[in-house]
């Protein structure tokens, strides 16, 4: 093993030089990195200094606490595997006082307040979560404070809250892609409630496919072939590899990250942070994969048929784009429109989670993609929800309403008047 660990060394430490191409025009890396509470130290060892470190810290003033906010979370997880929950808690609070959109370190405070007989605060500090979350990644352990919270989610797949003529213009949404389906089934009831015609969710919906525009994978080819054609076949050999890396095969993506995360893993602590930088920086391409929407439609024409009055609206997890266009939030084809709800997520952008904002973001593409399908005239009135943006900000900056002539056109198509 120490024979093997020390040709790895070398290895790395010939090739390192190589091996992150066009570093300088790398993307940044998008990470949350306020949501997360550090892992439990499993050694049930709480550091005597850092406990000291922090008592001066939150002595200070919340400038203090934010600069060295990753102090007190590695003293919150070794209170956790110390079994200090008073000490934890109380630390979660400070910490809240100036991250309080960190939903990881709420949920945890609000299972150690249900572990020490105080449900009422930890149901209500679960519920500040649950407002607010845009993923799922916290619901089970929610559930496990108190399943009943989640009947506050909408359940429903068709919504006709104003008795609406089921044969008249109707809404049917088609995921494309992963979705959370608490965030469709909510989105889906608020469109209804909106534009006043039955909404409803075809289940399944279709496959996304192989993005055109894949960043992520030309990059870690890039990386793969100026790391692997260096190797002789006694270093493949020490690698551990089960096929050839050769230039005449096209390995699979699975097998070139396999082969670089070996390769990193093995050349030990020296290695350590090109490993991070490896992952992280390929996370960061694949962010910005992007598929057509012109594309999806088109596999949505050959999926479903649609009937007469209503609506297709194709809801791509992933970013779109359609002709030159570097990306769209909306692109319609009538009776036909596929939306994407990629870049509306606060983690895209490195926010944090808040689903009002989000499902008013899909709303406003939702409309956009209705009124076109319905073929009714753009609007230029600048507060409108319908009018034209060019990115996120200016259609953050739009009232989420539609103008008086729009509601008059949409009163006009479906019989009913928006919701102001």
């Amino acid at each position: 093993m120490h024979a093997r660990t020390r040709h790895l060394t070398l290895l790395v430490a010939a090739l390192s030089a190589c091996i992150m191409p066009d570093a300088g025009s790398q993307h940044p890396v998008m990470e949350n990195q306020g949501n997360t509470v550090a892992a439990e130290d499993v050694s049930g060892i709480v550091d005597a200094r850092l406990e000291q470190d922090v008592a001066t810290i939150i002595s200070g003033n919340t400038v203090s606490i934010r600069r060295n906010i990753d102090k007190l979370h590695l003293l919150i997880g070794q209170y956790l595997s110390a079994g200090r929950k008073p000490e934890a808690i109380a630390l979660l609070r400070t910490v809240l006082t100036v991250e309080s959109s960190n939903l990881e370190a709420r949920v945890t405070l609000a299972e150690l307040l249900d572990s020490i007989g105080q449900p009422d605060e930890a149901r209500r500090m679960a519920m500040d979560v649950l407002n607010v979350a845009e993923t799922e990644t916290h619901l089970a352990r929610i559930d496990a404070i108190d399943p009943s919270l989640r009947d506050n989610l909408e359940a429903n797949n068709a919504w006709n809250a104003f008795d609406a003529s089921t044969n008249g213009p109707r809404i049917v949404l088609v995921p494309a892609g992963e979705h959370d389906g608490f965030i469709l089934r909510e989105f889906g009831s608020r469109l209804n409630k909106l534009l006043k015609i039955p909404v409803s969710i075809k289940e399944p919906g279709i496959d996304q496919g192989i993005p055109e525009r894949d960043p992520g994978a030309k990059w870690l080819d890039t990386y793969y072939r100026r790391l692997v054609y260096r190797l002789t076949l006694a270093q493949q050999a020490l690698l551990g590899l089960d096929f050839e890396p050769t230039s005449a095969t096209k390995p699979t993506r699975a097998q070139m990250e396999t082969l670089i995360d070996r390769y990193l893993e093995l050349g030990g602590i020296t290695t350590s942070n090109t490993l991070v930088a490896f992952r992280s920086t390929l996370a960061g391409y694949d962010s910005r994969m992007q598929y057509d929407a012109d594309r999806l439609i088109a596999d949505t024409k050959r999926a479903f048929t649609p009937e007469p009055g209503e609506q297709i609206l194709i809801i791509a997890a992933g970013d779109i784009f359609s002709g030159n266009a570097n990306f769209v939030f909306c692109s319609p084809q009538p009776p036909f429109a596929c939306m994407s709800n990629a870049r509306y997520f606060g983690a895209y952008w490195n926010e944090p989670d808040y689903r009002p904002r989000l499902i008013n973001r899909m709303l406003q593409a939702a409309v956009w993609g209705a009124f076109a399908n319905a073929g009714l005239p753009m609007c230029t009135t600048p507060y409108c929800m319908r009018s034209y943006v060019h990115n996120l900000q200016e259609q953050d900056r739009s009232e989420n309403r539609l103008c008086e002539p729009c509601r008059n056109l949409w009163k006009t198509y479906s019989g009913h008047e928006p919701t102001h």
